[in-house]
């Protein structure tokens, strides 16, 4: 008798066409379990946020082999509310909420009626920016502790995580899984010697502080003016028009360059006139970004927040600085003057330390707290995948 392969539905708010690290991350994931015999799909919301004059997308969709549905949703992005995941779960043997928002909430509320086990990832919470800081604090400590319950397991995606969730969740359920990165997608493509070229991807979201990276790229051109600056991505939180203003203002105009919803094929050939991938963002669950970047053969220098630290620390390359210290541009100028003075070896060196990062581990160590949490190793999966 053939034996039903394990389903699992992947919720998360936005998803491919959206761009940036939650939704590139889930999208490897899926690919990565379905490779190993897991029966994987997404379910998210039908309109990316910040986008009000595109139409809704497709319900139902086949994205890189992947089986995706798409509810609708009323609200603000900040707490978008979609209680139509009830109907779409129900085939599902385990549910993976990606993310501490609405779906996390509801769909805890309503195990009762769904009868799911359920596991959820954390990705930084909602903490990536200072906004209603006291009132996301009271809401973590009550509303978010009384959700937990209702999962099986927690997977922190990083020490910081770990650290915070473990105030709310009982130990025996929180683990430390950090996220894998697909270090394939832009393998190799960085400029083959060393240029004074950065590069920042990512969405233009509060978090990113953009406006720090701006501030003191313009004192690094004080330093050398053979400084060039690409940032890659799409706008959030209504900041594009900011950024051009910005960058009018600090007479920029020559040295950095906006890029807009670039394609994969775009984005390498952009990643092949850089060799520094860059980020002042005051907030990231992992760093995922700073990972695809050196894959490349991009070396980082990025704000020294702990998750960053830690890949910096890592991988053995890079740079991390406080991009609100006067002394931050200064800083960056002399580390790039010191890799110019060896200008193949650190590209090289980035692409090796990303290689510890893959996302066959990571993806591995998932399904089989899936497999943990249900009592069913006997899943007909792909062992070699496996191992």
């Amino acid at each position: 008798m053939h034996q039903p392969t394990l389903k699992v539905a992947h919720i998360v708010r936005q998803f491919h066409p959206g761009v940036g690290g939650l939704e590139k991350f889930v999208m490897s994931l899926v690919q990565a379990q379905r490779q190993a015999g897991v029966n994987a799909r997404v379910i998210s919301l039908n309109r990316l946020f910040h986008q009000h004059h595109t139409p809704s997308l497709p319900q139902n969709e086949i994205i890189n082999g992947i089986e995706v549905k798409r509810i609708g949703y009323q609200g603000s992005y900040k707490y978008p509310i979609a209680p139509g995941v009830l109907f779409a779960i129900k085939d599902a043997d385990i549910v993976h909420v990606h993310g501490i928002d609405f779906f996390f909430d509801y769909l805890s509320a309503t195990r009762w009626f769904h009868h799911k086990p359920m596991v959820v990832s954390t990705h930084g919470g909602f903490f990536h920016t200072q906004f209603a800081a006291r009132l996301k604090r009271l809401y973590f400590r009550t509303i978010s502790r009384w959700a937990m319950r209702g999962y099986g397991r927690v997977l922190a995606i990083s020490n910081g995580d770990f650290s915070t969730f473990r105030k709310i969740c009982d130990p025996e359920r929180l683990l430390l899984v950090e996220n894998g990165v697909d270090i394939d997608k832009f393998a190799n493509a960085a400029a083959p010697r060393l240029t004074r070229n950065l590069l920042f991807i990512g969405r233009f979201s509060d978090n990113k502080r953009l406006d720090r990276l701006l501030d003191t790229f313009a004192q690094l051109c004080q330093h050398h003016d053979g400084y060039h600056l690409d940032i890659a991505g799409r706008d959030w939180d209504h900041n594009l028009s900011r950024l051009r203003r910005q960058i009018s203002a600090l007479g920029l105009q020559q040295s950095v360059k906006i890029h807009i919803g670039l394609s994969d094929q775009a984005m390498i050939e952009l990643i092949q006139h850089n060799s520094f991938i860059t980020s002042a963002s005051e907030y990231e669950g992992f760093g995922q970004t700073l990972v695809e970047g050196m894959a490349a053969g991009l070396i980082p220098i990025a704000s020294d927040i702990d998750s960053f630290k830690r890949v910096v620390d890592k991988a053995g390359l890079g740079l991390t600085v406080d991009f609100s210290r006067s002394d931050g541009a200064l800083r960056i100028h002399q580390y790039i003057e010191q890799c110019l003075a060896k200008p193949t070896s650190p590209r090289q060196k980035a692409i090796q330390a990303a290689q510890q990062f893959s996302f066959t581990q990571c993806s591995n160590t998932i399904i089989r707290v899936y497999l943990d949490l249900i009592n069913r190793h006997d899943m007909p999966l792909n062992n070699k995948m496996l191992n």
